[in-house]
């Protein structure tokens, strides 16, 4: 009887030694070599532009009919601010005899000074806009600068003469894929490729629309120095996004290693187009570990 109760125990010993050994061997073959991404901040968007006046205006255009400029009144390069005389211009085919005309007109109207009479005050306000129109014609006169500038006169072509803004800014384009990561008003960094000068400037315009017959959107920067006119800019604007690897995701959870175990943390990630993004206020961030590997996860840990 001792005997068979020895057995018996002895084979509960080696059931349970089994066990334990089977529970290890089980346990070795499900551990997971953990490969993890680290969150980086995005890299900066890299664009070129060009330096371009805010307004620039052909001064001939801007002139009444029938008028000309005094040329030798306009300094090339020369700056300007708004409401000074830009140019002098005067009226073409002036008739020579003009002057005369004027006289006349004038010794007739004081022949009528004197008389209150309605009929004579009309003919008194007649002969002024008479005299004023022929005068209008014999000077010249100012042209004035509608803004700050400076002034271009086209060496091939001495009727060109335009009014450049002192105010720039730099004309760009963006994909509709990147513009969901750009804000109005964002910092920006600038370099004038042929200068190497530097500068800080921001967003001052997203357009609503594509351009036609393009899926680009237009940009325009602004920044405080002055940047030479035509120069290629290369410009830096910061990704307000933090994206995530595809192979991190799991239905948009993402696993966290805490303390060298993964953590599951749900509606942390978002899709946007074809990418994987950090949900703004998510308590995922960036220098955290993701798992990369979660399907070699076992079940119960997923």
């Amino acid at each position: 009887m001792k005997k068979r109760i020895y057995l018996i125990e002895l084979l509960v010993i080696s059931i349970v030694a089994f066990a334990g050994v089977m529970i290890a061997i089980n346990n070795k073959s499900h551990k997971v070599d953990y490969r993890t991404y680290t969150i980086k901040k995005t890299p900066d968007l890299i664009l070129t532009g060009k330096v371009t006046p805010t307004k620039q205006v052909e001064i001939a255009k801007k002139l009444p009919a029938g008028t000309s400029l005094v040329y030798d009144s306009i300094s090339n390069n020369s700056f300007v601010r708004k409401g000074e005389c830009v140019a002098m211009y005067t009226y073409k085919h002036v008739d020579p005899s003009s002057s005369l005309k004027i006289q006349q007109l004038v010794n007739e109207r004081k022949g009528l000074i004197g008389d209150n009479s309605v009929d004579n005050q009309i003919k008194i306000n007649q002969l002024n806009q008479q005299i004023d129109s022929i005068a209008k014609k014999i000077y010249a006169h100012e042209y004035l600068a509608p803004f700050d500038g400076y002034i271009q006169i086209e060496p091939t072509d001495k009727e060109s003469v335009s009014l450049v803004s002192a105010s720039q800014v730099i004309k760009t384009e963006i994909s509709q894929y990147d513009l969901p990561t750009i804000s109005h008003n964002s910092s920006v960094k600038l370099l004038e490729e042929a200068t190497g000068k530097q500068a800080k400037g921001q967003i001052d315009y997203i357009s609503v629309l594509p351009e036609t017959g393009s899926s680009n959107y237009s940009i325009l920067l602004r920044t405080k120095q002055h940047l030479n006119y035509g120069n290629s800019i290369e410009i830096k604007l910061p990704v307000n996004q933090i994206l995530i690897p595809a192979k991190a995701v799991d239905h948009g959870a993402v696993y966290v290693m805490n303390h060298g175990k993964p953590q599951k943390v749900k509606d942390a990630v978002e899709k946007q187009n074809n990418d994987w993004i950090l949900k703004p206020g998510a308590t995922v961030k960036i220098g955290d570990k993701l798992l990369l590997n979660y399907k070699e996860l076992p079940k119960n840990e997923r």
